[in-house]
């Protein structure tokens, strides 16, 4: 485990994901409310926030990563998502996996595919 590892999968069995030509995108969604006051001010009731998640494989990533997502996507169940911040700071988040779309650039051999991003969303 070193900073910068990613692992996604069922809690206690996560899967090291691979860094090669992977980007990791870190925000946050929330639930609010928006309304004028009788004075006509602005405001808003922030009712929950939540984190998401973009692991980004654009460039390319070979077939045995992709099957690997694949098999993680196809337990339809929550996950664990452990990030590795830095050596000591390592943060574990229970989360849902969106499907995702892939496009094969190469057929032979072990294959490549490209355009494949990763939507993951705090439970």
């Amino acid at each position: 485990m070193a900073k910068g590892d990613i692992y996604l999968g069922l809690a206690g069995s996560e899967t090291l994901l691979s860094p090669i030509g992977r980007e990791f995108q870190e925000g946050e969604v929330e639930g609010s409310r928006t309304d004028r006051t009788a004075s006509g001010r602005l405001v808003r009731d922030i009712m929950w926030s939540k984190k998401n998640f973009t692991l980004d494989y654009s460039d390319a990533i070979d077939g045995d990563v992709l099957t690997i997502l694949k098999n993680i996507y196809a337990l339809q169940t929550e996950l664990s998502l452990i990030v590795h911040y830095t050596d000591t700071i390592v943060t574990t988040y229970t989360v849902l996996m969106k499907p995702f779309k892939r496009t094969r650039k190469l057929l032979t051999g072990n294959q490549l595919w490209s355009g494949t991003s990763i939507e993951l969303e705090e439970v």
